[in-house]
């Protein structure tokens, strides 16, 4: 068994050594853990694993906080990197405390819903999503401004375009047989995808950037202030790919409800003009074409996710999808 299971099944059998770990970092000796649950483990390579606790806490202020626990030194290294330098003051949680030695985090739980979810059930108005616009952008312009002061190489390694290469592959090999036909054209814009992929990446100036940058990784917390809690994925690299993989989830969750294309088309000219208009960069060989690749590059892990997903492919809905892909890689 790896680090990270042979430490939660610890803290499952014997919770107070976390007990007494949180008593010191809390300073406070009446803290009691209530109940520690298991929300997610997810496999970063081959058995390598980020376990997410939520750990209930009696006594205490806060009442609630998320345990992770790494096995990737790399990811580790990321996610406190993020959570040290990425402050601002409505975007990022707060860290209470990361262990180098143990690989491990507790930071702030957050309160509140995805604002992925408030947006397919419409519990978000126009006027609160271009709020959110306007502030996804304006974070992006400090996020890919921001320069590491101190060794940085865990951020240099690429880990992303490696794993990503891996799971976007596996489109091809869950083929279901009513979308049989539309393998063919898979393949080609996977093949074209990774090519024009690799020469944006190699020919832009990079920077540091989410890699992960859309509407399912932001939560809306009861006050009214939206934060980020998804950092496994920072790294250098091109920044229209946060750019494109934001503005294309955005108006894809806009035509999943109906709402009217002229309204999208203006939420992302906010995005755009507020990007833009306080971070000036060169892109080659020009913004359009960077930015629309890498919205291709969202659509893939779209129709990689109805593929794996669901039991029948909706053919319909998959070949649409490839459609508005091939355009954007001018296929």
């Amino acid at each position: 068994m790896n680090s990270a299971l042979k430490i939660y099944k610890i803290l499952q059998k014997k919770p107070e050594f976390l007990e007494k770990k949180l008593k010191t970092i809390f300073k406070n000796p009446l803290l009691k853990i209530e109940k520690i649950e298991l929300l997610k483990k997810k496999e970063i390579a081959k058995k390598e694993y980020k376990i997410s606790l939520l750990v209930k806490l009696a006594n205490n202020f806060p009442e609630k906080i998320i345990t992770e626990i790494h096995d990737n030194k790399d990811y580790f290294k990321r996610n406190i990197f993020f959570l040290q330098n990425c402050k601002t003051k409505f975007i990022s949680p707060a860290i209470f405390y990361g262990s180098f030695n143990s690989r491990i985090i507790f930071r702030e739980f957050l309160e509140g819903e995805v604002i992925l979810d408030l947006i397919l059930k419409r519990k978000i108005s126009f006027c609160e999503i271009s709020n959110f616009v306007k502030k996804a952008a304006n974070f992006l312009v400090f996020l890919h401004n921001l320069k590491p002061k101190n060794d940085f190489s865990f951020l240099k390694k690429r880990l992303n375009r490696k794993i990503e290469k891996i799971i976007l592959s596996k489109t091809l090999r869950f083929i279901k047989p009513n979308i049989f036909q539309l393998k063919e054209i898979i393949k080609r814009n996977l093949k074209i995808l990774f090519k024009k992929m690799k020469w944006l990446e190699e020919s832009n100036e990079k920077c540091l950037i989410h890699g992960d940058y859309q509407p399912a990784n932001f939560i809306v917390s009861p006050q009214n202030k939206i934060k980020i809690f998804d950092f496994d994925t920072l790294e250098f690299g091109n920044p229209a790919r946060d750019l494109g993989r934001f503005l294309f989830h955005l108006s894809y969750l806009a035509k999943e409800i109906k709402i009217p294309k002229k309204k999208v088309k203006e939420w992302e000219n906010l995005f755009l003009k507020e990007y833009l208009g306080k971070r000036k960069i060169n892109f080659f060989p020009d913004f359009e074409t960077n930015l629309s690749v890498f919205k291709a590059e969202m659509i893939q892990y779209l129709i990689l996710g109805k593929i794996w997903k669901e039991k029948v492919t909706p053919y319909e809905e998959i070949n649409s999808l490839l459609k508005i892909q091939s355009k954007l890689l001018n296929l």
